[in-house]
């Protein structure tokens, strides 16, 4: 019963099997951590395959990590949730979170899932919102990253990037870098190449109002029935090319 329910994530996690659903109950979780792998602090860290989902959604459950004042990656720093392969997690807002890549959500493979989940706010070198795994119809806003502030060499389908930035001496890919995106929307999102995307492919997808220097909405991208309105950039408002600067 909710009565007798374990009020940390990652105990519920621990106590579940491969395959198990874990249901998580509206509030704010932002306490608990798990390393994995050697990596540093996850606040959860499904590390066998089950599904952990919310009961009422992201706007009620939100699973926030730790970002070091002034520094933000650095020791101490706190990712939302770890995900192993054959791992599910839906429903949840994931923010706040710091780590080298995926510092809102870090998936082993592809085939860890992510669905109906608002990731926002969070920090990395590689994919401030996501690293790796499979997106669908998620939001993700104003995360940071080197390369890839929205997402790093994931696949997202029905998503919506906004206000992603990719910084730092490198910045490539506002939205996306190396990653898949089908029937997604990019908007307003900035990276010194690549504003909306980088080194990506893009099906169906909508490019709007993003900025960069080299390819406002995209760089180095294969886009497919793509639309591509009010980007700006020195070269390439839309697109450029990798060797056509």
């Amino acid at each position: 019963s909710w009565a007798t329910a374990a009020h940390v994530i990652q105990d519920a996690v621990d106590a579940a099997d491969p395959g198990d659903t874990v249901l998580v109950t509206n509030g704010v979780y932002a306490t608990g951590g798990k390393a994995y792998s050697g990596m540093m602090s996850n606040r959860v860290a499904v590390d066998k395959a089950l599904n952990l989902r919310s009961v009422n959604g992201p706007e009620a459950t939100i699973i926030q990590g730790y970002q070091v004042p002034g520094n933000t990656i650095g020791d101490g720093a706190i990712r939302c949730v770890y995900l192993t392969n054959g791992a599910s997690l839906s429903g949840f807002t994931l923010t706040n979170g710091s780590a080298g890549g995926g510092a809102g959500v870090c998936c082993g493979s592809a085939t860890a899932s992510v669905s109906n989940c608002v990731i926002i706010g969070n920090s990395a070198i590689d994919g401030g919102g996501a690293y790796q795994g499979s997106l669908v119809a998620c939001m993700l806003v104003s995360n940071v990253a080197d390369f890839g502030g929205g997402a790093y060499q994931s696949a997202l389908n029905d998503c919506t990037l906004v206000s992603n930035s990719a910084s730092g001496s490198y910045g490539f890919g506002g939205g996306a870098h190396k990653s898949s995106l089908t029937n997604c929307v990019l908007i307003q999102n900035d990276a010194r190449q690549g504003g909306g995307g980088d080194d990506c492919v893009m099906v169906n997808c909508a490019l709007q109002e993003n900025s960069a220097i080299y390819g406002g909405g995209a760089y180095d991208c294969i886009l497919l029935e793509c639309l591509l309105t009010g980007n700006d950039a020195l070269s390439g408002g839309g697109a450029c090319e990798r060797d056509r600067k």
